[in-house]
């Protein structure tokens, strides 16, 4: 097993055991939660887990949905490092699709939950 591999997995397993979710916003779709209890701050950069949790499950069986963003606070934009995608509510059942993501960075729409939770990360 790759180095990198090993330590994403160290990094995001205590998150499942001791994850203690906040309310960041309810929509059409959903809710969605942040878990301040395992973010952790390097510099410019706040790592924070965000869950999403689906009204509706989908044609695949997904209700939930965990989500590792990276922010930089000093730019205002986030980066996707890993999600997994749950087969009950909140983060719970079955795993359907997980992996590592690695997305661009970017800046969120105005209004958008992506832009609340950059401004509830970095104040």
């Amino acid at each position: 097993m790759p180095i990198r591999t090993l330590l994403l997995i160290l990094f995001i397993l205590p998150s499942f055991v001791n994850a203690q979710w906040d309310l960041l916003s309810k929509s059409y779709l959903g809710h969605v939660y942040l878990d301040f209890s395992t973010s952790e701050r390097k510099g410019p950069f706040f790592f924070v887990w965000q869950l999403q949790d689906f009204y509706v499950v989908d044609k695949t069986g997904i209700r939930s949905r965990r989500i590792l963003n990276k922010i930089n606070c000093k730019t205002k934009e986030r980066q996707i490092l890993y999600s997994s995608s749950h087969s009950e509510h909140m983060g719970k059942g079955v795993v359907i699709i997980s992996g590592k993501i690695a997305s661009e960075w970017e800046e969120p729409l105005p209004k958008s939950v992506g832009a609340r939770l950059v401004a509830e990360v970095c104040g």
